[in-house]
């Protein structure tokens, strides 16, 4: 993935975790979301929200165990 790549990527996560915050504190403002979870075609996308940071792991999906089913 190239840096531009990558800051267009970051930029679109931000504003998912910040509506899907937003949604979550809107149905019970006593919880806040610890962890958003997608999946894309070639990718699964994990994001932890902190106060003054947010974690993002970009994985790639294992062609092989794609269509494998959970033990």
């Amino acid at each position: 993935m190239t840096k531009a790549e990558d800051s267009k990527l970051t930029g679109y996560i931000n504003q998912l975790v910040d509506k899907a915050r937003s949604v979550v504190r809107d149905v019970d403002p006593a919880n806040d979301m610890t962890l958003l979870r997608f999946t894309l075609k070639r990718h699964e996308i994990l994001v932890t929200p902190g106060r003054n940071f947010r974690i993002i792991v970009l994985q790639e999906i294992n062609k092989s165990e794609e269509g494998a089913k959970p033990t």
